[in-house]
């Protein structure tokens, strides 16, 4: 009886993947690497990446570079935030 299963096909590892961000960023001198970039450099989707880290900024964490924003502001100080713009803009 035939298989029909799909294979995906993924001749990457961890280390792999890392040292080539690693290269990636060394090359462009930059402390971000954004996916779209790297993947298609490496020729890859970014589903590899997903597959072996999850996210793309446990990704770059992994690999020691800058992830692109910090988000360690909570919910009350962006409100509060965005009280005082609408104060100021006389809202």
């Amino acid at each position: 009886m035939t298989d029909y299963t799909i294979r995906r096909f993924n001749p990457y590892t961890e280390d792999e993947l890392l040292s080539a961000l690693k290269e990636y960023a060394t090359q462009k001198k930059v402390d971000y690497v954004p996916a779209e970039a790297f993947c298609s450099w490496l020729g890859i989707s970014e589903t590899t990446i997903a597959s072996h880290f999850g996210k793309w900024s446990l990704f770059c964490k992994a690999a020691r570079l800058n992830p692109r924003y910090t988000r360690t502001h909570d919910k009350d100080t962006l409100l509060r935030n965005l009280d005082m713009v609408w104060e100021k803009l006389g809202r």
